[in-house]
């Protein structure tokens, strides 16, 4: 019996809509729902209480809508958000609010089979060592760009996306971040908090309340004045680590 299950809810105001996800979920055991949930205030209140690794979610909510659920959402994890809306005219957005995928209603059973896949994919290489993972039904490159590698980035009336691994470091700049390609910059309107959620944590790590740098691009430690410590990047930016970040950074690097 598989043990660690994927928790999940369902959000949507019609109890079809529900029912079906329900019983297309039943067929798969590496999932476990906790809750279904007709109104934005019902959903807040399980996320709250279970803290699910998976959201089925609409976005024509009555009270709150579910983006606003997407922003109220205070958990320390992200979870994987599959919005479920009978327009395609969220599809933009939801793209901005980082879901992992857009199920447009009505949807055949097969397009459902396909993001149950990758939703597994996800989760169990996130959450679990290779030797605990389950057999998966579909298999993707570490760098496949999927909707879930993605950020979009406002740009001219356009959405341009940016793949995550090709960042090197993230830093704040006032109200906004400033995403540092090799070449580019991009400044984007969210918080040092809610980006680092988004990013991959095996590659990812904050190293000052305003710094994110991607370990891959990290060239050497450095000493610094009084006793501190630096992160020399590739392209020769040097970023002062913390006292806060510094345990956290030391264990990932084994030192």
């Amino acid at each position: 019996m598989l043990e660690n299950k994927i928790k999940t809810i369902i959000v949507d105001d019609e109890q079809l809509a529900r029912t079906r996800i329900k019983n297309l979920l039943d067929e798969h055991q590496e999932f476990k729902l906790d809750g279904e949930a007709a109104s934005g205030e019902e959903a807040l209140k399980l996320i709250y209480k279970h803290k699910p690794d998976c959201i089925f979610l609409d976005i024509s909510l009555p009270g709150i809508d579910g983006f606003s659920i997407i922003e109220k959402n205070e958990s320390e994890k992200q979870p994987i958000i599959i919005v479920v809306s009978g327009s395609e005219d969220h599809a933009l957005k939801a793209f901005e609010y980082y879901a992992f995928d857009y199920l447009l209603k009505p949807y055949k059973d097969k397009r459902f089979e396909k993001t149950v896949n990758k939703i597994i994919d996800q989760f169990y290489r996130n959450n679990t060592s290779p030797v605990e993972r389950p057999q998966l039904r579909t298999t993707h490159a570490k760098n496949d760009k999927t909707a879930n590698n993605l950020i979009p980035i406002k740009n001219s009336g356009k959405i341009q996306f940016i793949d995550i691994n090709d960042i090197h470091f993230v830093e704040a700049s006032g109200y906004y971040i400033e995403i540092n390609l090799a070449e580019k910059k991009h400044l984007l309107r969210q918080s040092m908090g809610r980006i680092i959620k988004r990013l991959d944590s095996e590659k990812f790590i904050r190293v000052h309340r305003s710094a994110i740098v991607n370990l891959q691009f990290m060239q050497e430690i450095v000493r610094m004045v009084n006793k501190e410590y630096g992160i020399k990047m590739k392209n020769g930016r040097v970023f002062k680590v913390s006292k806060s970040y510094k345990k956290e950074l030391f264990e990932k690097l084994n030192l």
